[in-house]
């Protein structure tokens, strides 16, 4: 994190900025689904919520708002392998969403 110190001009407050708007977009919309590889489990799209909020997200009240936003949908046959319990499904962003963000009337937050 030194780096971002040493940034010239006022770089250093754009990137505070552009970290702010995008943990405000986070809190009500879907912006981070669209940060995700092609497919991805639940827990991974919680992780980058989580990341990108700077907060801890109860994992049963994220998977209903997700569900609520309607915007994920099983990938066909996609299962996360390797670990020590049962494999995940893996999901995708629905299609008729693609690069459209959903909002949200409450917050994750």
């Amino acid at each position: 994190m030194d780096s971002i110190r040493t940034l010239p001009f006022d770089h250093v407050d754009i990137l505070r900025t552009a970290v702010d708007r995008v943990r405000s977009k986070t809190a009500y919309s879907s912006l981070p689904v669209h940060l995700m590889p092609p497919s991805f489990t639940l827990s991974e799209l919680q992780r980058v919520y989580e990341q990108v909020l700077g907060i801890h997200l109860d994992k049963r009240t994220f998977r209903r708002r997700i569900e609520e936003l309607e915007l994920v949908e099983p990938a066909a046959g996609a299962r996360s392998e390797g670990a020590a319990h049962r494999p995940a499904q893996r999901y995708r962003v629905k299609r008729r969403f693609g690069r459209e963000l959903a909002l949200s009337e409450r917050t994750l937050g």
